[in-house]
C-alpha cells in the first residue's frame, strides 16, 4: 500500500483528479454491468454519456490501465473500453468493439477495445484475428 501511495503522490494534481475520476467511472460501470441486464445496461449507458470530452487519449488510456491494475478481475477489457468511451463523451470517432476468437475446438476468447480511425486507443488487441460481434458507435 505504501508503494501505491508513493506512486499516487508523484502524479501531478491534474493526473490525480483524472485518476480519481477514472476510479469512480470504472467502478460505477462495473457495478452496473453486474446488476443490470445487458439490454438495460445499454440503455443506461447511452443515457449516461455526457457531452464533455477529455482531450488527451493517451493520458486517459494510460490512467484507465493503471486503475484497472487495482482489481484486474473486476476491471476487465470491457469495463476499460466502456470507461474510455464514456469519458470521451459523445465524440462519434470512437467505436467500442467486442470480438471473439476460437483458440481451439473448446476455447473461445472474447475481447473489447476502442478504436479511432482504425487505430486501437484502449484494449490492445493481440496479433491474432478477432471476429467482430458488436460495434458501439
Amino acid at each position: 500500500m505504501n508503494n501505491w501511495l508513493k506512486k499516487y503522490n508523484r502524479l501531478s494534481p491534474h493526473q490525480r483528479r483524472l485518476f480519481r475520476k477514472v476510479i469512480c467511472e470504472i467502478t460505477w460501470i462495473s457495478l452496473n454491468l453486474r446488476f443490470r441486464s445487458f439490454q438495460n445496461f445499454k440503455q443506461w449507458f447511452s443515457r449516461s454519456i455526457q457531452a464533455y470530452v477529455f482531450d488527451n487519449d493517451h493520458l486517459l488510456s494510460e490512467t484507465i490501465l493503471k486503475v484497472s491494475t487495482i482489481n484486474p478481475k473486476k476491471f476487465t477489457c470491457l469495463t476499460q473500453a466502456l470507461t474510455f468511451k464514456k469519458m470521451k463523451g459523445l465524440e462519434p470517432d470512437y467505436k467500442l468493439i467486442i470480438g471473439i476468437q476460437c483458440n481451439s475446438s473448446t476455447s473461445l476468447d472474447a475481447h473489447a477495445w476502442v478504436e479511432k480511425n482504425g487505430q486501437v486507443v484502449v484494449g490492445n488487441v493481440p496479433d491474432f484475428k478477432y471476429t467482430t460481434l458488436w460495434i458501439w458507435e
